[in-house]
């Protein structure tokens, strides 16, 4: 393999790894904080404006650390990387993902005292 391959071979390895590392954070953080959060706004008389408020809160939290990772994502794609798809991010992210669906739920009045 040449110097230029294996250059490129160790900078997919560092985007698989950076990425790696946002999904795992992303699950932890915004999935455990999104269904908290709903949790604690069901019980409350008014859900849906504190949910609302939090859900706000979240997709900020979330769309700023996928802006920290897109380049990442962007050269995985780019080299043909299946686990780089949005279908593949979203179904490794799904903790986080069915956080913010449940505390949306909330927002929108379908889940609440």
């Amino acid at each position: 393999m040449s110097i230029e391959g294996k250059t490129l071979a160790r900078l997919r390895e560092t985007a698989r790894e950076e990425v790696e590392v946002y999904i795992v954070r992303t699950n932890q953080i915004v999935g455990v904080s999104t269904f908290g959060l709903a949790l604690g706004c069901v019980g409350l008389k008014l859900p849906a404006p504190y949910a609302i408020l939090g859900l706000l809160f979240t997709v900020l939290l979330w769309s700023k650390g996928a802006m920290d990772y897109r380049p990442y994502i962007a050269a995985l794609r780019r080299a043909g990387d299946p686990k780089a798809t949005w279908w593949a991010i979203l179904w490794r992210s799904r903790i986080a993902f069915i956080g913010s669906l449940f505390l949306g739920l909330v927002a929108l009045g379908f889940v609440g005292t």
